[in-house]
């Protein structure tokens, strides 16, 4: 079939015309240059591997509807800007079973690549969608294990509670950088699940001891960012009972006001700060 695309060149017009072998992509396959008349021939494969502006791939997204095979075996490619525009014409071509074929990219060294496809499949919302991005709680890589948690509470907010809780507690947790932490309390508290209030506010009521102080006010500020990962009015007046508890740290009091503006803002907008 014949295509057309207009970002070949850097032209806001129609500049090329793509002529793909009738059989598919395994052939030839050839460009013409609208304005030069000049004809390219390359393998169709090279093609699909090498050029990467983004108008020219949204010509084999409707080939891809139909034929996806090449798109898929081109995802264990090693080189990360083939891959990136595979996922780009199987997502735009909406293929049933894109999910299944973006699993294998979670696998890959990529960083960039894993995260675009956690946010596809977390789209998804099926059962096999939810099934992948809960494994990612376990990826050894922390910006994965943040961006699984991030959007896990889009699927089933009480099975994401149970799960983020199961992070939680594991016993390698605390060792894990501060950010994560805080990332994982939050979408904890995104969850909306009263399991997760409950337990941030038996947090921030501890009493410190004199050998766990530090301990303690981690663990308080960390409930914080869970109750702020909320954004309700609810958590907004939990926040506001923390500022006004004048037996809690300086520190506490301090984040619990600055999440309070976050909140307010989330939910009146910046007038609400």
């Amino acid at each position: 079939g014949t295509f057309g695309t207009s970002g070949w060149g850097g032209s806001g017009n129609r500049m090329a015309n793509i002529d793909l072998p009738s059989g598919g992509l395994f052939g030839e396959a050839s460009i013409v240059n609208s304005q030069t008349g000049v004809l390219h021939s390359y393998d169709a494969v090279a093609i699909v591997l090498t050029l990467t502006e983004i108008r020219l791939l949204e010509a084999f997204v409707s080939f891809a509807k139909t034929d996806a095979r090449l798109f898929v075996i081109r995802l264990d490619s090693e080189k990360p800007q083939a891959v990136r525009d595979m996922i780009f014409v199987l997502d735009r071509a909406n293929h049933p079973d894109k999910i299944h074929f973006f699993s294998t990219v979670l696998n890959s060294p990529n960083l960039a690549n894993k995260l675009e496809v956690i946010s596809i499949i977390a789209k998804g919302r099926t059962g096999e969608a939810r099934r992948l991005i809960a494994g990612l709680l376990n990826d050894p890589v922390s910006q994965v294990r943040i961006q699984a948690a991030r959007v896990l509470p889009e699927f089933d907010r009480d099975r994401a509670y149970h799960d983020l809780m199961n992070v939680v507690k594991l016993p390698q947790f605390e060792k894990r950088d501060a950010s994560e932490r805080e990332a994982i309390y939050s979408a904890l508290g995104s969850t909306g699940v009263p399991g997760a209030n409950t337990f941030f506010w038996g947090l921030i009521q501890q009493k410190a001891g004199l050998f766990d102080k530090k301990k303690v006010l981690e663990e308080k500020l960390l409930a914080i960012a869970g109750i702020g990962g909320a954004a309700t009015i609810q958590s907004a007046k939990m926040l506001q009972e923390i500022i006004d508890d004048k037996s809690q740290p300086s520190e506490v009091v301090m984040s619990a006001r600055k999440t309070l503006n976050h909140v307010r803002k989330a939910l009146f907008g910046e007038k609400g700060a």
